[in-house]
């Protein structure tokens, strides 16, 4: 989980992968293209970020507002190859 503070262009990207954790996928940031699992190699076409969910005051009416989004299906399927431990997604 990761609560930036700014809004600033790929700022999770950069401080993980400076912290030595690049996000899988994240070819930029150093971040690998194959995982292996369970003797598979799972190829990650893109980088595995994904907002859950998001929150900020309406900019007219200061009205707090969240909106959610469910897992990609393409993310859904590696995370289930990395056998997670379950609720945390």
């Amino acid at each position: 989980e990761a609560r930036p503070r700014t809004g600033r262009t790929h700022q999770i990207r950069a401080h993980l992968a400076g912290a030595g954790f690049p996000l899988l996928g994240d070819t930029l940031y150093g971040g690998p293209e194959v995982v292996s699992v369970a003797g598979k190699q799972i190829a990650v076409t893109r980088h595995l970020l994904h907002a859950r969910s998001l929150s900020f005051f309406h900019p007219e009416t200061g009205e707090a507002c969240t909106v959610a989004a469910p897992l990609p299906e393409d993310f859904k399927s590696i995370v289930s190859c990395l056998q997670l431990p379950s609720g945390l997604f």
